[in-house]
């Protein structure tokens, strides 16, 4: 069973249907061109504001690639809001992004770090309106730093961009915006990635993504679930809530903590 079945299981958002404009083995082919790029820095950006809560989705992927690509020698930093950063004890975060962050502000970032690939996982994207909204079309424009800003900042420095996402509404979406009319409830991201993961759970696409290195590289880089399940007990003590319920519980867009174990155990055990 391919990663890119196993992560549009039970998808009920047109996730599947999305992919179908992607090419084969998308997952696979966003890994391979990742490894081709020179070893150093990775933003790894997260973060979605769901009534004044951070939301369980992206941060656990996000945390999982960060602790894959460290096993790997790369210098992962994540890069969010102030309002999901709690969770990421230990690890290497920047959080002081507003809605007015400025492009020289995001090049002196960019130049500093001088980042070989950008990930961007369950990030909200400007539409063509350039507003930001939610799954039900609301806008959150205010309380979403315009991070999306930095990731084509750096698609066009010709650095490796990936965007996962579940709903249309995601950072990379631009690559298929207008096929996403008719499938996705909300109007669709424009912002463009060089590679795009779709998947059920965003979550579900960087675990994909994890596991396809570890498959070509052949090192066993993939946490042990009870890490990843002790994130998200981090995540619901600092407030954290489902996108889908909006309750703060060991779940993310309405899957419980053993759908999530499940679909990561067996991208795991596929990818060994």
């Amino acid at each position: 069973m391919k990663a890119e079945d196993i992560i549009l299981t039970d998808s009920s958002r047109g996730m599947d249907k999305a992919a179908k404009f992607l090419p084969d083995n998308f997952c696979g082919r966003a890994a391979l061109d990742f490894l081709r790029s020179e070893k150093g820095t990775v933003f790894l950006i997260t973060g979605f504001w769901v009534k004044g809560n951070g939301e369980t989705d992206g941060p656990a992927g996000t945390y999982a690639l960060y602790k894959a690509l460290e096993k790997l020698d790369y210098e992962p930093i994540i890069l969010t809001e102030k309002y999901c950063a709690a969770p990421f004890e230990n690890i290497r975060v920047i959080s002081d992004f507003s809605v007015d962050t400025s492009a020289k502000e995001y090049e002196k970032l960019i130049d500093k770090y001088l980042p070989s690939a950008v990930i961007a996982t369950e990030r909200c994207g400007r539409n063509k309106f350039g507003d930001y909204t939610n799954i039900r079309g609301e806008s959150i424009k205010e309380h979403t730093a315009n991070l999306d800003l930095l990731f084509e900042m750096c698609s066009e420095r010709n650095i490796v961009t990936i965007g996962i996402g579940d709903g249309g509404n995601e950072i990379g979406m631009g690559n298929i915006s207008d096929k996403l009319f008719g499938i996705v409830n909300c109007q669709p991201c424009e912002v463009k990635a060089k590679h795009l993961i779709v998947a059920t759970v965003s979550n579900w696409g960087a675990y994909a993504l994890a596991a396809n290195l570890q498959r070509l590289t052949k090192k066993k880089i993939m946490i042990h679930f009870s890490e990843l399940k002790d994130f998200y007990t981090k995540m619901q003590e600092s407030g954290f809530v489902d996108g889908i319920t909006g309750k703060g519980e060991m779940s993310v867009d309405g899957f419980d903590i053993y759908d999530e174990k499940e679909i990561y155990e067996l991208l795991k055990t596929q990818s060994l």
